[in-house]
């Protein structure tokens, strides 16, 4: 059997659409909402549904534009072709079937005949009801797998809404089981006559006129009026041997009431003294608690004073070792003080260092001068080329000083530039990224494209001041952001006070700090030789045309004014002797001058270590104050102790008076411990509860007796009432029939308990031989599925265990275990299910051939395991029709068969 054509006119969504199916795999693919399952369901409705129908879900089919739903299928089957077309319009659908048979003859059938004979050829169940409503499908729920039943146990499905007897049949044939076949009727009633005495949990039923339960109603109400009489003789009976019975022992208990007063009257008096004692004891008792209390409280007092003086005692020595720290942190900023006065003697001699070399040079330029100016005053008369030199000499050091551009304000400026850049540094980075890296083997390590290159053991760091990539090898990058919200700012600080720094030095024309001091000391040295060669210029020629003679008296005040400076730059380390010759005089100046520039670096350091050593000596300062704030913390908190033993002492008095209060107290309760013992010991010997349960027993033996008294009297009256009325009369005549009435009764019962457990006998071995039976039919089955399972699976061992509604159980696998179908997950419900009902159908087909719908059935399976279940499709069509519709038109190709497009079919109809 297999559907070959079918056309949907104005179906739900459809408008027109016409579409053909081959024998073996079909696939239907569209997107969502494009109309696939309603193309399912106008077919389905077309077999299964009344033409005439005024049901919701036919409504439902009706377009919102409006419009009659139409469906034709064309189905081939048993050499036949079924031509089904069906108008659902209520009261005036249409249904027409052109049945074509194999040799050339045609049937037309028309409204439920053709129902009737589509039904027939496609296997349904019998219907029920109305006609054209079949209450069930036959083995069609098992393969029609719409959206809805895609993740459902198929044998949930079939008991629900399918037939599993038609699954059965077709099992039961295969195995040759009579049972479910013409067997089936007898089982049928068999259970007929069980559920007349049984209900289905095995209890007798109470139902209305079940035969059993009528018949037990029945001998209840005989034996109740049977049992009634009964009790009526034997209430008589009684009542006479009570009557005799209340009047002795009325007379008897008149005898026993005087000494039972009597005996209660002592009982009283002898526990009124217990009474009194006890009240005694609860008064010695409180005033014995009163005592404990100020045992209790003067002890807690004590007890205060004992933890004030711990107190006090931690805190001194708390005090004191905060004091030895802040007396060590003392020594240390002591120690500081000593190693500043170093550091400060480094400076000064440094100074003094610096500024005796700066007086060797100045000395040794006055004595060049000096030399110089004798030199020109031995040839005063030759030296008018000298006068020449000298002009040139101006020239030249003029122009070495306009081109030296950096002076003492220039080099303070630059050195402010550079403590704010080192100073921005320093916080930029404290505020930036240390990275370090350690190479267990040989890695390529990249830093922003920079590689390290690092070996096994190597061991490198990098400081990230800026964001940056950190590459491992081919696989891994590390985007790192260093610091905090604030780096941002500090490293624009930086940036800025940088490029400050090296712009004044670009102007200066300086590579440092050193060189731009360098710079300023040549050009104040400069400035010093333009000065002499103008003063020497000006001492030989005034005005450069006056009198060499005038010049020659300037040289030798020149020379007396140079010997005196001269002599002003001695001191006691200054050297006794001067050169003579004025080459090794500039020799010795050129030392001076690099001996200046080594002494002025030397007195920066000096300067630097110092400054480093006042920041540490600061920082030590504040946890020495820390340490004092604690301290004096601690020495609050003892005066407070000390104070509230003080105030403790002077409200309670001292330990002394405290103790001695204690002790009386102590007394005080010793004294009212041993009245509340005699007092006890008094009412042990009385045995107050002995007295206490004499009074209450004789107190309540006398009331009990003339209770007794009053109720026997009471029994008595009433027993002689009884026996004066006037329904005993005729007791023993009724008594007799009620007996015959509940005998017969009892052996109905009986009768229809044996003819019960006989019914009970047969259904039950009936149901237990064909439930044996459908055990041994659902081999097949099972042996079908698992076959599909293990070529699903692969290597793996699948097997399957099902209930007798064809429900999976479970399902076992080789490597997973065994899990039940609401266990599995969303996919694998799908896919389980699919291979489930192809099993099932491959097994109805070798009786029935018919085709199999997979309604988007397979929408969570993952791509392995589509391919896997894509080869197990294509064998399974090779057997029978599979219509399937998917939304995955790409993924479904790999089935092989030409898809169906929903869009083409729809353009195609147009």
């Amino acid at each position: 059997m297999h559907i070959e054509w079918t056309r949907v006119r104005e179906f739900g969504t459809l408008g027109d659409i016409e579409v053909e199916f081959s024998e073996g795999l079909n696939v239907v693919s569209g997107p969502n909402e494009a109309g696939k399952s309603t193309l399912m369901q106008a077919i389905w409705f077309a077999l299964t549904r009344r033409c005439t129908s005024k049901a919701e879900e036919i409504r439902n089919i009706v377009p919102n534009t409006g419009g009659t739903p139409s469906v034709e299928v064309r189905i081939g089957a048993d050499g036949a072709r079924y031509e089904m077309e069906k108008v659902f319009d209520g009261q005036s659908g249409r249904a027409s079937l052109r049945v074509e048979h194999e040799d050339g003859s045609i049937d037309q059938h028309a409204g439920e005949e053709a129902d009737e004979v589509i039904r027939e050829a496609l296997g349904f169940g019998e219907a029920s009801g109305r006609t054209g409503v079949p209450e069930h499908f036959g083995f069609w729920p098992a393969v029609w797998v719409g959206q809805d039943d895609r993740q459902l146990d198929p044998g949930k499905h079939l008991s629900e809404e399918g037939d599993p007897d038609s699954i059965s049949s077709v099992l039961a044939q295969i195995g040759g089981d009579v049972m479910a076949g013409s067997g089936a009727e007898i089982v049928e009633q068999a259970r007929e006559e069980y559920e007349k005495f049984y209900t289905g949990s095995g209890n007798y039923t109470s139902r209305s006129g079940a035969p059993l339960h009528e018949a037990k109603s029945d001998r209840d109400r005989a034996e109740e009026r049977f049992e009634e009489l009964k009790d009526r003789r034997r209430s008589y009976e009684e009542d006479l041997d009570a009557l005799g019975r209340l009047q002795g022992e009325i007379e008897r208990l008149d005898e026993q009431l005087p000494d039972l007063e009597e005996e209660a009257e002592e009982a009283r008096e002898a526990f009124e003294r217990v009474e009194t004692l006890q009240g005694e004891l609860e008064k010695a008792e409180s005033r014995l608690e009163t005592a404990e209390s100020e045992v209790e409280r003067l002890q807690s007092k004590l007890n205060r004073r004992e933890d004030l003086r711990e107190e006090i005692e931690e805190l001194e020595s708390k005090l004191e070792e905060k004091q030895n720290e802040v007396a060590d942190k003392e020594e240390i900023i002591e120690s500081h003080r000593e190693e500043r006065a170093e550091l400060k003697k480094a400076v000064e001699e440094a100074e003094d260092r610096k500024e005796a070399i700066e007086r060797k040079e100045r000395r040794l330029r006055a004595h060049l001068d000096v030399l110089r100016a004798e030199e020109r005053l031995q040839s005063i008369d030759e030296r008018a080329d000298e006068l020449s030199n000298f002009k040139d000499r101006r020239a030249e050091l003029a122009g070495e000083i306009s081109g030296i551009g950096a002076d003492e304000e220039d080099v303070a400026e630059l050195e402010e530039l550079k403590e704010e850049r080192d100073r921005t540094q320093t916080r930029l980075e404290t505020a930036a990224a240390q990275l370090r890296f350690r190479a267990d083997e040989d890695t390529d390590v990249r830093v922003d494209g920079e590689s390290l290159g690092l070996r096994e053991g190597d061991e490198k760091a990098r400081r990230i001041e800026e964001p940056t990539t950190i590459g491992v090898g081919a696989s891994l990058e590390i985007d790192i952001e260093p610091g905090g919200e604030d780096l941002a700012s500090i490293r624009e600080s930086a940036r800025s006070a940088q490029e400050a720094y090296e712009e004044a030095l670009a102007e200066l024309g300086a590579e440092s700090v050193a060189d731009a001091r360098s710079q300023s000391q040549r050009k104040q040295r400069l400035e010093s030789d333009l000065e002499s060669v103008k003063e020497q210029i000006e001492d030989l020629v005034p005005d450069e045309d006056g009198d060499l003679q005038e010049a020659r008296a300037r040289i030798e005040r020149k020379i007396d004014g140079a010997k005196e400076k001269r002599e002003s730059y001695v001191d006691s380390e200054s050297e006794d002797s001067l050169p003579t010759e004025e080459e090794e005089v500039q020799g010795r100046l050129e030392e001076a001058e690099e001996d200046l520039g080594a002494a002025s670096k030397e007195l920066e350091a000096a300067r630097e270590a110092l400054q480093t050593h006042d920041s540490k000596t600061q920082a030590l300062r504040e946890e020495l104050q820390q340490l004092l704030a604690r301290a004096e913390s601690l020495e609050e908190s003892l005066e407070a102790a000390g104070q509230s033993l003080e105030d403790h002492v002077e409200e309670h008095g001292p330990d002394e008076t405290l103790t001695e209060t204690l002790e009386k107290a102590e007394n005080d309760l010793e004294e009212k411990k041993e009245r509340v013992e005699e007092i006890e010991s008094e009412l042990e010997d009385l045995s107050p509860e002995d007295l206490r349960e004499r009074k209450n027993r004789a107190a309540d033996a006398l009331e009990a007796t003339k209770e007794e008294r009053t109720d026997l009297k009471s029994d008595l009256d009433k027993v002689q009432g009884r026996l004066e009325r006037g329904d005993l009369r005729g007791l023993h005549g009724r008594l007799e029939q009620a007996r015959q009435d509940f005998e017969e009764a009892e052996a109905e019962v009986s009768r229809l308990e044996r003819q019960a457990e006989a019914a009970k006998l047969l259904y039950e071995t009936l149901t237990e031989k064909r439930s044996e039976a459908r055990r041994k039919y659902l081999a097949p089955l099972r042996e079908k599925v698992e076959e599909l399972l293990g070529r699903f699976f692969s290597a793996e061992r699948a097997t399957v265990e099902f209930d007798e509604e064809f429900g999976l159980s479970t399902l076992s696998r080789s490597t997973d275990g065994s899990f039940e179908f609401d266990q599995l997950s969303t996919g694998a419900k799908q896919q389980i299910s699919v291979l489930i009902r192809l099993a099932m159908a491959r097994l109805i087909a070798e009786k029935r051939p018919h085709p199999v719908f997979l309604d988007d059935a397979l929408s969570d399976t993952d791509p392995d395991r589509f391919e896997a279940i894509a080869n197990i499709l294509r064998s399974v069509a090779r057997e029978m029709q599979i219509i399937m519709t998917t939304c995955h038109h790409d993924r479904h190709r790999r089935l092989g068969v030409t898809t169906k497009r929903m869009e083409a079919l729809c353009q195609q109809s147009q």
